[in-house]
């Protein structure tokens, strides 16, 4: 029997050790104390190389359980069935039974196979008192203080977020400008009152005279005194209304002039602060912004930015659509921040605001809108996301019970071990309702366990879960023709029956179109499966066809042998 080394997807053994390559016992040495290994808790043996007289190298076996490395760049050994050691991702081919194993390998003692070395008997162990000395001298150790440690890889870039209180305190910017306020006196407090108990006398009249007609003794004294009175009201109304009326179209025409003059006497348009279709028509227009900061009271020091503002329809949509023009000529000129201070501020429309704010790459300040505003975790997520805020938003997406998310952005970051414990929650969901093409795919692509992906395809195939197509993953991840028909031969030995074998040859047939060096095995095992099975399964030898596609009479052949076997 010719035995051979040929590798394989995955460890099929324990792992127990290493190899060190060289002829030097100082380097085994200097190997052994560099990995942080205790010389008692390992057994050691000197490799002889192919030549006379030559050593190729040293053997390392744990005496317990295999502990892992870091930063190990020698190869791993796995232990097969307690006798032998063989390289990490390897097997022996073909495959022995205990009693082969036994009579192939003697003695009491391991061995070695290596593709480098052959077969070697592990029989005498290192001795290393043999090989090192020490001189008995003084030592003086002095340790250097710990310098500046500089990286040697840039591995990720964060930006360090702020809360959300803090961003909302800090995005106050103070806007200067030598404009004064519009010309023309505002109403007063008392004027404003005025005006409206005059036009409530005025409708009250109104109401009277329709309802209550004046009798005729009364009419005369009574109509001019009321006449006079009439006129001083109409005029006084008239009077103020026109100041009033003035005011917007101050304001109006300073929008024309310039806008971010005129944004500071804006007046906010919503429910709270500011109602259309009153008939009392009093508007109230001053300095109320003194910059236009996108969170907290920015108004003037004497003025409120909140509170009624009563006015007419008329005047609501002449604003209302002032605003929508100006936001977007903001825009538009890149001016995302005054843009957004327009939805948010006067037009109290959050969602624009926020994405005026993201378009602009304000990711902290849409975050906080969507956060504080909207109660959107997942766009504020994805905005500290963008802004690379990365930690933020892995508190978001935990919240949310994206674990998939979180892992990624772990992974992003380089931290391997938080994103895998993460990836883990995923697949074990996954697993949990069978969906084991999902599962698999993160195993592999971003857990980069391939041979966990194998297995678990391995698995779907057993249990009959998508078996068709985790079969084909299983065949297509491996790279190996010698595994390739290792594997198929596994499964068709011990995982294939009369209800799957139709699908079984289908896969393998996929994969024989492919023709990745695997061909010759794959028809020998299909021509053993169809003659097997073909009375049972009379659709089996169409698959001859693609197996001998050259094959000009085969049709025919399959043809009468299908008449024959149903006749």
């Amino acid at each position: 029997m010719e035995l051979k080394i040929i590798p394989h997807s995955n460890n099929l053994y324990s792992t127990a050790g290493f190899l060190i390559k060289g002829g030097s016992p100082f380097h085994w040495v200097s190997e052994i104390q560099r990995l942080e290994i205790s010389l008692n808790d390992i057994i050691c043996f000197a490799i002889p190389g192919r030549g006379v007289n030559s050593v190729w190298g040293c053997l390392v076996a744990f005496k317990g359980e295999y502990k892992p490395l870091q930063n190990n760049p020698h190869l791993v050994i796995q232990l097969m069935d307690g006798k032998i050691y063989l390289p990490s991702r390897s097997i022996l081919y073909p495959r022995i039974t205990p009693e082969e194993l036994n009579a192939l390998f003697p003695g009491d003692y391991r061995y070695l196979v290596h593709p480098d070395v052959g077969i070697v008997p592990l029989e005498s162990r290192l001795n290393w008192s043999d090989l090192v000395s020490l001189s008995e001298s003084d030592f003086e150790f002095k340790k250097p203080n710990n310098g500046v440690f500089i990286p040697t890889e840039l591995k990720r870039i964060q930006v360090k977020p702020q809360s959300p209180e803090e961003t909302l305190r800090e995005l106050d910017q103070q806007v200067s400008s030598g404009k004064g306020i519009p010309e023309g006196k505002p109403l007063s407090m008392l004027e404003k009152v005025k005006l409206a108990v005059f036009k409530r006398l005025q409708n009250k009249k109104a109401k009277t005279e329709v309802n209550s007609p004046i009798s005729p003794a009364k009419s005369n004294w009574f109509d001019r005194l009321l006449g006079k009175i009439q006129n001083n009201i109409s005029q006084q109304v008239d009077n103020l209304e026109e100041r009033n009326k003035k005011s917007l179209d101050k304001l109006m025409e300073l929008f024309k002039k310039d806008a971010e003059e005129a944004l500071k006497y804006a007046i906010p348009l919503n429910e709270g602060e500011a109602f259309r279709g009153s008939s009392d028509g009093l508007m109230d227009y001053f300095k109320r912004w003194t910059d236009f900061s996108l969170f907290g009271n920015s108004g003037t020091s004497n003025t409120p930015t909140s509170g009624a503002v009563t006015m007419p329809t008329d005047h609501y949509s002449t604003l209302y659509n002032q605003y929508i023009q100006t936001a977007r000529q903001l825009e538009k000129e890149g001016d995302f921040k005054k843009a957004a201070f327009i939805y948010l501020k006067l037009l109290k429309q959050p969602q624009n605001a926020a994405k005026l704010l993201e378009q602009g790459k304000y990711f902290q300040e849409a975050a906080s809108i969507y956060l504080q505003n909207l109660k959107d975790k997942s766009s504020a997520a994805r905005c500290y996301e963008n802004g690379k805020m990365t930690e933020r938003a892995i508190d978001l997406y935990k919240e949310m019970k994206n674990f998939e998310k979180v892992g990624d952005l772990y992974k992003e970051i380089n931290k391997p071990v938080e994103a895998n414990e993460f990836y883990e929650l995923v697949v074990d969901n996954y697993e949990k309702v069978h969906n084991y093409q999902r599962a698999g795919n993160i195993i592999k692509e971003k857990m980069g366990d391939l041979p966990r992906y194998q297995n678990l395809m391995k698995k779907g195939w057993i249990n009959k879960v998508q078996e068709n197509k985790c079969l084909d993953n299983l065949i297509q991840s491996i790279e190996e023709p010698t595994i390739i028909n290792s594997e198929i031969e596994d499964i068709y030995l011990n995982h294939t029956n009369n209800q799957n074998i139709e699908d079984f040859i289908k896969v393998i047939v996929k994969e024989y179109q492919r023709n990745r060096g695997v061909n010759k095995y794959i028809k020998e095992i299909s021509y053993e499966i169809i003659s097997e099975y073909a009375n049972q399964k009379p659709n089996l030898p169409n698959i001859l066809q693609i197996l001998n596609s050259k094959d000009t009479m085969l049709s025919r052949d399959i043809t009468r042998f299908r008449n024959g076997s149903t006749n």
